[in-house]
């Protein structure tokens, strides 16, 4: 997971009590959000809107969050999307993205893809990031 979440745990650790975005309204985000980044664009205030509507977590309860989700049915692709509140460089719009399961080296594993916008800087994509389960119900 360290590998896969630096750019993103990094960034996570503040938490706050921010009321999650509807449905519709995080499609809405999710979708520009990809957008932009696979552009590289900058984020131009993207992300301060954004932020208004989703879930602000930390680096632990990222860690958490991820453990229990990725531990799930093996077939299922599985998303999650946040705003971390870690200062340095910024608030950060994070849209992380992972395969269904595969074996890989004796190891169960995931293909992910982290979309993140930083608050008044630059948007960017990072394909082929691997997590793999290193114990039962622990992905690094």
């Amino acid at each position: 997971m360290r590998r896969v979440l630096m750019p993103c745990l990094a960034l996570a650790t503040g938490l706050s009590a921010a009321p999650p975005a509807t449905a519709q309204a995080q499609d809405e985000i999710t979708r520009e959000l990809q957008r932009k980044a696979r552009a590289k664009e900058l984020d131009e205030g993207f992300c301060e809107q954004a932020s208004q509507r989703l879930e602000r977590l930390g680096q632990p309860h990222v860690r958490a969050r991820l453990n229990e989700m990725l531990s799930r049915d093996d077939g299922e692709t599985f998303t999650m999307l946040f705003v971390s509140e870690e200062a340095t460089p910024a608030p950060t719009c994070i849209y992380l993205v992972f395969q269904p399961a595969t074996m890989k080296g004796g190891k169960k594993c995931r293909a992910s893809i982290i979309y993140g916008c930083v608050t008044g800087r630059g948007c960017r994509m990072e394909a082929d990031q691997p997590i793999c389960e290193k114990s039962p119900g622990v992905w690094d």
